[in-house]
Order: C-alpha cells, then sequence, then structure tokens
C-alpha cells in the first residue's frame, strides 16, 4: 500500500484537478457522498484529476485525514454503482484507478479519474 503525507496531496493540488471527500456518511457509517458522482461526471468530460475519499478539504487548500476504516465497502459501493448505471452513464474506471492509501498513517482511497475518450463523452449523471 502506497503511503502519502498531506504534504504530497498539497502538492497534488497544486498541479492537477483534485477533490478531497470526507467521505463519513450522515451517520458515520463511511459511504461515497453524492456529491462524488459530479466530480467523476465533470472530471471524467473535463481534463481528468483525482479524489480521495477520506480526507476532507476546509477551507480550500487545507486538507485533514479523516480516514476511512472500511474501505472494502466504501470501494464496493463504487463498483456496485458504475456497473449498475443507475446513477453514473459510463464507466470509466479500472481496477488500477482505485487504490488504497495511507496519508498520515491512516487508511483513504485514491480514485484516479481519466478522461473519458471521445465516444464515451459526456458522462452524465442518471
Amino acid at each position: 500500500m502506497k503511503q502519502l503525507s498531506l504534504t504530497d496531496i498539497a502538492s497534488v493540488y497544486e498541479s492537477v484537478d483534485l477533490e478531497c471527500k470526507a467521505a463519513q456518511g450522515r451517520d458515520g457509517s463511511e459511504e461515497l457522498p453524492l456529491s462524488f458522482w459530479e466530480t467523476y461526471s465533470a472530471m471524467a468530460n473535463s481534463e481528468g484529476g483525482e479524489v480521495y475519499p477520506g480526507i476532507e478539504e476546509t477551507p480550500p487548500g487545507h486538507f485533514g485525514v479523516k480516514g476511512i476504516t472500511n474501505p472494502g465497502k466504501v470501494k464496493k459501493a463504487l463498483w456496485d454503482i458504475l456497473h449498475s448505471r443507475s446513477k453514473i452513464s459510463r464507466n470509466i474506471l479500472g481496477e488500477s484507478n482505485v487504490q488504497d492509501v495511507l496519508v498520515d498513517g491512516l487508511q483513504v482511497i485514491r480514485v484516479t479519474i481519466p478522461r473519458a475518450r471521445h465516444q464515451d463523452r459526456p458522462v452524465h449523471l442518471g
């Protein structure tokens, strides 16, 4: 498992499209927020980027690691939605795009969203 620090995340923030999602769920049960799918769509239709469920960004450019204690649950939900097409029109991710990483000793997930191929665009919700 790759290890990063918040400094590494901050340097990514300065060079590519980056979103951080606390992914703590409404009741603390760790889940992808609905806004993840808006981000996925926007990144797929533009130049791509990285999303870090388990890291919170407040205010912009300042990060706090929340961590995810059950990344398997969060990743299963991600793959289930990507494969069902009920939420998003196209799955452009492969296994290598979703990785467990340690950031300052806490486990988070890195989702690398590539730019969708011309024939796969637009990637949209619903």
